[in-house]
């Protein structure tokens, strides 16, 4: 049996990286968090989500509703974001091919649903969205049988492990490729024909198990 083909949104399938950054930016003076001087953005990718709030100083008890209004005011933009090179290809292939395909994203299933409207994807099987930080772990343990995430970050990573399924690391989004290996995933690819690839290899596994 073909395995389940989950995917994260923003920096797997969408490239909201710039657009969340601003309006991050944008936002922080109204939460009395200090704004991260361009220098220091790229620096932010080789962390995880626990060492940037900690490398900013941001209260943890104001990530909730800081991340709640980057989420609505990125809603706004959600119809200019564009999806990576070569993923709308690469997900019309999987269904075509017979794979089931879903989301698992901390982003509103609004602001998803808009991104898949927009740029014409194929029909996903399963849709969690709106999904709290650190929730995703609860969530792919749901489908951990026979199922393969993807994603672009380290929590990503510590999700699937946590679930116990295979992950697929990509280098195009939120986390560095540096921190991303040191998470070990199952694959980390640097490309979508490297993803493909990978998927397909997986599966194959899977089918053997």
């Amino acid at each position: 049996m073909k395995p389940l083909i989950l995917f994260d949104v923003d920096g797997t399938l969408a490239d909201t990286f710039d657009t969340s950054m601003a309006l991050a930016k944008k936002l922080a003076p109204h939460y009395h968090i200090p704004l991260i001087p361009d220098a220091e953005i790229q620096k932010l990718r080789g962390l995880t989500v626990r060492e940037v709030i900690r490398a900013l100083e941001i209260p943890w008890y104001k990530m909730p509703l800081f991340v709640s209004r980057i989420r609505k005011e990125l809603t706004q933009h959600m119809h200019t974001v564009k999806a990576f090179p070569g993923i709308i290809s690469l997900v019309r292939k999987l269904h075509e091919d017979g794979y089931r395909i879903g989301i698992i994203s901390s982003n509103s299933k609004k602001n998803v649903d808009i991104f898949l409207k927009t740029n014409k994807f194929p029909a996903f099987s399963i849709m969690h969205a709106g999904l709290g930080m650190f929730a995703k772990p609860r969530m792919l343990k749901r489908f951990a049988k026979h199922s393969l995430y993807i994603g672009d970050e380290t929590r990503d990573i510590e999700a699937a492990h946590k679930a116990n399924i295979p992950i697929i690391a990509v280098t195009w989004g939120y986390s560095s490729k540096d921190a991303l290996k040191k998470h070990q995933p199952t694959a980390l690819v640097d490309t979508t024909a490297q993803l493909s690839a990978a998927i397909r290899r997986i599966a194959l596994k899977s089918t053997k198990v």
